[in-house]
């Protein structure tokens, strides 16, 4: 289990390979990954998101991944990973950034 990072914004912990992300200020479950070793690394091969529009804004797939990146390499690895951000919010207010994806279960 480790303790919410230095900003206080995430609550982590894992079990059986999967990785549990919740927001440290409300205890709301926002991502699940489950990782696969492969070789000497870690992958994940399947995130889960919430789809409950009352506790975060899902965006699309793609954003969400590379979300989940930079929250990992910043907040829990302690990784300084300032182009990972830049791309995110590009992504949020690129042409699209009004078009969240309709499978991603916002209304």
């Amino acid at each position: 289990m480790l303790p919410a990072d230095t900003d206080g914004r995430w609550f982590a912990y894992v079990e059986k390979h999967r990785l549990h992300l919740h927001r440290a200020a409300t205890g709301n479950g926002i991502y699940e990954a489950r990782f696969r070793r492969q070789g000497l690394r870690w992958r994940i091969v399947e995130l889960m998101v919430t789809s409950s529009s009352f506790e975060y804004v899902r965006w699309t797939d793609d954003y969400e991944a590379l979300h989940l990146e930079a929250v990992i390499e910043t907040f829990l690895l302690r990784r300084n990973v300032p182009a990972r951000w830049l791309q995110l919010a590009a992504m949020r207010n690129g042409p699209d950034s009004g078009n969240r994806s309709r499978e991603s279960g916002d209304p």
